[in-house]
């Protein structure tokens, strides 16, 4: 009997530093990419096919991190759809959604984004100097 007890209370152990530990690997996903959506517009396909997608509901709006190709979500998002019993569909964070993402950011997708935004920066100041120079 002292074996189903042990046993029980490693589970609720465990269960509960599992909890903890995928929370703060959401949370952490969530800071880098509310940071990458602030630094990006909206709706153009940034470095390693990933996109910054505006989601507006009646209540709020916010954005996400998605992982695009051709157009097509094909994962690594930093949010998943859900349907519940009844087949209502919701979205919320997961594990593999939150795995994934930190796989791409520790891949090197912050500094592909940056150096993106620095070309994006030189042409764009290239761009109105000629438009300046060209108007004198």
């Amino acid at each position: 009997m002292t074996n189903i007890f042990n046993d029980l209370k490693r589970l609720e152990r465990i269960g509960s530093e599992n909890s903890r530990a995928t929370q703060k690997l959401h949370e952490s996903a969530a800071r880098i990419a509310a940071i990458i959506v602030q630094q990006c517009p909206e709706d153009v396909i940034l470095p390693g096919y990933y996109q910054c997608v505006p989601v507006r509901t009646e209540q709020s709006e916010y954005y996400r991190v998605r992982l695009v190709r051709a157009g097509n979500v094909i994962g690594a998002e930093t949010e998943d759809t859900y349907r519940d019993a009844d087949g209502n569909e919701y979205r919320g964070r997961s594990r593999d959604a939150s795995l994934q993402f930190a796989a791409y950011v520790a891949s090197g997708l912050i500094d592909d984004i940056s150096e993106w935004l620095e070309k994006r920066k030189a042409e764009t100041e290239k761009a109105e100097s000629e438009m300046v120079e060209a108007a004198k």
